[in-house]
Parts: C-alpha cells; structure tokens; sequence
C-alpha cells in the first residue's frame, strides 16, 4: 500500500490480497498441503487451516483501519467483484457472487454456508477431498480413492492410517 500510494494511485486502485489455499504446519499431524510419495499425490483432509484464508480488500480512497467481516466468500466471488468495482459486464459464465455489497456494509452476508474442494482438474474419476462449512459445522469428507489407477485406497478422514503403510498404499 505503501508504494501505491507512493505513486499516487490509492485514489483509484484497488488492492485485492488473498491466496489459493492454506498449508498445514503440523495441525492434525500433517505439513504441507499433499502427502507426496513416489509417483503419486496424496490429497490430504480440507481443515479449516487449509480452507480458510485471507481476503484482504482495500477500495479506492478507503481511509483509516476499515472494518473485519465474517461472511462466507470464496475464491470465486473476486472475478464478480473486480467486474462490479471496473463497472464491466458479467459475461454469464461466473458462479460467484460480487463482494461489493459486503466492502460497502450494505449486506453482512452472502451465503450460508462455503464449500471447499480439491481442483476437478485431477482427472474425471480422481479422489477429490471436499469441505462444506457454515457457522454451526463443517463436514468434512476425504472420501475413497479408486483402486487400480495409481491411487492408494483408504479411509474417512478420522480414520485414515498416517503410517508408512498408508504412504505405501496400503490400508490398515
């Protein structure tokens, strides 16, 4: 902010900072974002540390501490938002929702609830770890791999095997 300033722009910039996904530093007895093993990936269970991240938004000629909102958003509403803040027309084809309303204070929510899911770019049939949170719980599902296709097999999250053997592709 510092150097938009610098350069006069804070007056009409606007200056979105957040990022893809959280990393685990030893919660649930995991590091990283993947157990990577040999040929494969290991997609691991979306917790909050990994599906709750930053969104810092500041708008143009914003002044002061702003303000912290608790609402539901996700990566999908910035495409929205960056749309709605350039007055540029919505193509049609996006799924989130502009963050506008909630930057201005003119709504304290969106949604109920956020989901969370591992790219669908793995491949059609791919094991994909999903989380789906609202105020009162997350559920969260590590589902099971398919067997045969380079994928280790395994269990619902709380009793997935962290062994050597689970790293090897074999249950417990």
């Amino acid at each position: 902010l510092q150097r938009v300033g610098d350069l006069n722009l804070l007056d009409n910039t606007t200056v979105i900072f957040t990022t893809d996904h959280g990393f685990y530093l030893g919660e649930h007895g995991l590091i990283g974002k993947s157990i990577i093993r040999d040929r494969f990936s290991q997609a691991v269970p979306l917790y909050e540390e990994m599906t709750r991240i930053p969104l810092i938004v500041r708008l143009p000629g914003s002044r002061g501490g702003g303000r912290r909102c608790n609402a539901f958003v996700q990566p999908t509403d910035i495409m929205p938002t960056i749309l709605e803040l350039a007055d540029a027309k919505d193509p049609g084809t996006m799924h989130g929702r502009s963050l506008v309303p909630l930057l201005t204070g003119e709504r304290e929510s969106l949604r109920e609830y956020a989901v969370s899911s591992w790219s669908i770019t793995h491949g059609p049939r791919a094991w994909r770890p999903s989380t789906v949170t609202t105020e009162e719980w997350s559920l969260i599902y590590s589902g099971q791999l398919i067997q045969g296709e380079g994928y280790p097999a395994t269990r619902v999250v709380d009793s997935v095997s962290r062994t050597e053997r689970f790293l090897e592709g074999k249950t417990e």
